[in-house]
């Protein structure tokens, strides 16, 4: 059995939307927060009550490599105190199957699946601050957009970045080859966050370029 290591480096050709799913478990500090909001009636949201739920929207629709604290909004009078979120990432999971349903178009899907190991989750890369409330303070890394179900979707969005991942392969079941072809078309037909080409409705969004390829020494530990 034979391995490669490379190192890729994707930079982005349309805005990154990340759509972290966290919310999703009810007994989490994320869906424990926005529940506190979702409580209140409609219409008795303060226009300062609506403004601080969106705000933690944004925060937990992206990944951060430093997870800070957050205040529960029943002691804050519902603001959004959170401190010390920082340094936004892509998860490895995402580009795993990124590439997996890239390489559906081939039958290839299982072949990654067996072959490929996205080894690091991926610091993404832009010109700007790190920490979230500084992101959020400067306003173009905020994004808020009709969802298709009369509400509204609040988003972190990185206008120009790139990232880069540690991917091991082996050989014997994906060639070199193969792995491009694959990365090429990650890029341009599945892309990565929300409102993607390969998500179910299809978008312009989270669209990248292979920019980099490099192979990596293996060190002897496979």
């Amino acid at each position: 059995m034979a391995f490669l290591r490379y190192e890729v480096e994707l930079t982005g050709a349309a805005p990154l939307l990340c759509s972290n799913n966290c919310t999703i478990d009810n007994l989490g500090t994320p869906a424990d927060v926005l529940g506190w909001y979702y409580k209140i009636p409609q219409k008795k949201r303060e226009i300062r009550i609506e403004r601080s739920m969106r705000n933690f929207h944004w925060l937990f629709s992206g990944y951060w490599g430093s997870e800070g604290t957050i205040e529960h909004p029943s002691e804050t009078d519902g603001n959004d105190v959170f401190d010390c979120y920082a340094d936004p990432i892509i998860p490895a999971a995402n580009f795993q199957r990124c590439l997996r349903d890239a390489a559906t178009a081939w039958k290839l899907g299982k072949d990654v699946s067996r072959s490929t190991i996205v080894e690091n989750d991926a610091k993404v890369v832009y010109d700007g601050p790190k920490e979230a409330r500084a992101m959020l303070k400067e306003g173009r890394f905020y994004s808020c957009r009709p969802n298709g179900r009369g509400n509204m979707a609040i988003r972190l969005c990185f206008p120009q970045w790139s990232a880069r991942y540690r991917v091991l392969i082996n050989d014997e079941i994906m060639g070199d080859r193969d792995f491009a072809k694959i990365l090429d078309r990650a890029g341009v037909a599945e892309g990565l966050g929300a409102w993607r080409p390969g998500s179910p409705k299809g978008g312009r969004f989270g669209r990248f370029q292979v920019t980099g390829l490099t192979p990596l020494e293996l060190d002897g530990e496979v």
